[in-house]
């Protein structure tokens, strides 16, 4: 990973810190570090997300980019038949909905 994403601009400590980002400087994306993980977990990605996936990636490989070469080959990816859910510290009484659905992802629609 980068090391720009991880710097103190990019990281911040609750949804309410990012969201107050964004209100004041239109600060569209960041990560949010827990204080603590409780418990990491294993599990089997269904099989028809599988399908779904190389379906994307062949959608995707059709599309060349403006500006690279039509020859260039493409580096294959492969599909990961698991996914790492984690369960973060409990939050504190009236925390954003987020830390609710901790095992998917928390898309939180902050306005660009």
């Amino acid at each position: 990973m980068p090391k720009w994403v991880l710097r103190p601009g990019n990281v911040f400590s609750s949804v309410e810190a990012l969201q107050a980002a964004q209100a004041e400087d239109r600060t569209s994306l960041g990560l949010i570090k827990p204080k603590s993980i409780t418990r990491i977990f294993m599990e089997y990605k269904p099989k028809n997300e599988k399908k779904e996936w190389e379906e994307h990636r062949a959608r995707a490989l059709a599309q060349k980019e403006l500006f690279v070469d039509a020859e260039s080959e493409t580096r294959d990816l492969a599909f990961c038949p698991v996914r790492y859910p984690f369960a973060p510290r409990a939050p504190p009484e009236g925390a954003h909905a987020a830390w609710s659905s901790w095992r998917s992802a928390a898309w939180l629609g902050l306005q660009v």
